[in-house]
């Protein structure tokens, strides 16, 4: 969180509006969870922030879990670099 911090400080010194990164991303659910949950209480970053992904009754019975996680890591990576490109 020490980075989502600095980089919304480095956008106020330039002068620039704060940007809210998207919640498919580690920093954005764990954003959104502080902002959204009505006690917040100190947490890491888990699957459980993250928005989950729908996939197939044969993908279920493949991967289960792990396959579940595997989708929603991706997810949140190419939600990310996408987010990343956008900001240059």
């Amino acid at each position: 969180m020490g980075l989502y911090v600095a980089f919304q400080l480095l956008r106020r010194i330039k002068g620039e509006e704060a940007i809210s990164f998207p919640v498919e991303t580690a920093m954005g659910a764990l954003v959104n969870y502080i902002m959204t949950v009505e006690k917040p209480c100190p947490s890491n970053i888990n699957f459980g922030l993250l928005p989950s992904v729908d996939f197939s009754k044969e993908q279920r019975k493949a991967g289960g879990k792990k396959l579940r996680k595997e989708l929603v890591a991706k997810r949140a990576q190419d939600v990310f670099q996408s987010f990343y490109s956008s900001l240059r």
